[in-house]
């Protein structure tokens, strides 16, 4: 994402987060982003009139950095709770009762090769996968439409088979791909991108400040990127 026009209007800022960068997931753990972000705010807000001195440097990503920090930390916990509440619901008991149901339509379908058509794709009751199953029911139901008279013959169905097979792939499909806790990740993403570009312009600034001043450097120094790993086996030595 390329860098907001200002930090001052976070919500602004934040609304011109792309949905790219909205769904793509972080690259590092957001525990750790969050402590090395708190830990900047605490080494340089000592030396804020410094950074006020210099030349083309936002403010706002210094100044927003706490707000920032609170806003990925509240998206973080909205987003947990969220996911949270949708694994309460036993949704492994919803699959199994779609699996029966679909199962007893394809059995309550079998005119259609006493009539000499095209049996339904083999396999077809006992596939599991949510989007085969989803789109099964879906299937069946608009079956059921076109030949009402035949299905009202079986026994063992619900009173509106159509209606009942359409209403359980809407609730499986609810709680596998729920929108509520999609829009919450995508908020979570857009103000930890946010953060993490603040957190960029503020340490851009704070080597140019210190430039001249390596202690000040060393003490305030960012992580060390991580180490290539280490070859295993010792190269063999030749005469």
């Amino acid at each position: 994402m390329p860098r907001p026009p200002s930090f001052a209007d976070l919500d602004a800022a934040l609304a011109a987060v792309g949905p790219t960068a909205r769904q793509r997931p972080p690259r590092r753990s957001i525990v750790k982003a969050l402590t090395e972000a708190r830990r900047l705010v605490a080494s340089v807000l000592p030396s804020r009139s410094r950074f006020a001195a210099l030349p083309e440097f936002d403010m706002g990503a210094l100044d927003q950095l706490p707000e920032l920090i609170r806003r990925v930390e509240q998206a973080e916990i909205r987003w947990a709770d969220l996911r949270r509440q949708r694994k309460s619901v036993s949704h492994m008991q919803l699959r199994d009762e779609a699996v029966s149901l679909r199962y007893r339509l394809v059995a309550a379908a079998g005119f259609l090769e006493r009539e000499g058509k095209k049996p339904l794709k083999d396999g077809f009751h006992e596939r599991r996968a949510l989007p085969s199953l989803v789109a099964d029911l879906r299937a069946l139901a608009d079956l059921v439409d076109e030949r009402a008279a035949e299905f009202s013959a079986a026994s063992d169905l619900p009173e509106h088979p159509a209606e009942a097979a359409r209403q359980l792939a809407a609730t499986l499909v609810r709680g596998r791909y729920d929108s509520t806790v999609s829009r919450a990740r995508d908020d979570r993403n857009a103000a930890l991108v946010l953060m993490e570009l603040a957190v960029y312009e503020v340490r851009c600034g704070r080597r140019f400040l210190f430039r001249h001043e390596p202690e000040l450097l060393k003490w305030q120094a960012d992580p060390p990127p991580p180490r290539a790993r280490k070859r295993t086996g010792k190269r063999s030595q030749t005469a």
